[in-house]
């Protein structure tokens, strides 16, 4: 296998595994601290499949177990951090979104691995054309469990935010006068309409069977905005209104 891709591929993991967020806020503390909870064993791990890499590359792939064991040692290190990661509980619509696009990089992650362990063991075989192909997945899957991650950072920022406006919400709840008392006395009917029953609504129109009084129907009226706290006070807008 070329020196280069390798090189960008190693790189690329390096970046995913120290992807996730070294401080976890409030929001959706637990989504976050579970992401980053393995993240200096992956700094390790990842430090000593560059050292064997390069090894393996000198020796051109004679010898690889040291690389194999590695990335081995990698896989095992995502399974537990998305492991921890499902059993944590979001706070907020948008820690959910957050853990989703984490478990999407993760799942990515692995893969990325799987299809870089296959292909240096294809590679130690003179496989190279298996190598080659196997490299080329390995680099897609790391592309896009990056792109989730980088989605997983955004939610996470939205989360916090969402939180904030529960927190204000609920503030401002608490700080609504309690509804009076119901009236004792009970509810009198009301009185009727003029003493006299009550009359019809005159025609629309004025009357004249369609004469130029009308004009046409009214436009309805602008959809509300599902972003707008006052529309309805008591539910959380989307977890889209959060992002930046």
């Amino acid at each position: 296998m070329r020196a280069r891709p390798v090189a960008l591929l190693l790189a690329l993991l390096t970046a995913l595994a120290l992807a996730a967020p070294a401080a976890a806020p409030a929001a959706d503390a637990d989504v976050r601290a579970a992401w980053a909870s393995e993240d200096a064993a992956l700094r390790t791990a990842t430090k000593a499949l560059s050292r064997s890499m390069r090894a393996a590359q000198r020796a051109k792939y004679r010898r690889v177990r040291a690389v194999v064991s590695a990335i081995r040692k990698l896989e095992l290190l995502t399974t537990a951090v998305r492991d921890r990661v499902v059993a944590a509980s979001p706070s907020t619509q948008s820690g959910a979104r957050a853990r989703d696009s984490v478990l999407a990089s993760l799942k990515g992650f692995a893969s990325s691995l799987r299809n870089l362990r296959l292909a240096v063991q294809a590679a130690a075989k003179k496989r190279l054309g298996t190598a080659h192909r196997l490299l080329a997945r390995a680099k897609r899957d790391a592309d896009g469990a990056s792109d989730d991650a980088a989605d997983a950072r955004t939610w996470f920022e939205a989360a916090v935010r969402e939180a904030e406006f529960l927190r204000q919400q609920q503030e401002q709840q608490q700080q609504q006068p309690p509804p009076p008392p119901p009236d004792g006395g009970g509810s009198q009917p009301p009185p009727p309409d003029g003493g006299g029953g009550s009359q019809p609504p005159p025609p629309d129109g004025g009357g004249g069977g369609g004469g130029g009084g009308g004009g046409g129907e009214e436009p309805p009226p602008p959809p509300p905005d599902e972003c707008d706290p006052m529309v309805t006070p008591t539910v959380p807008p989307p977890p889209e209104c959060f992002l930046p």
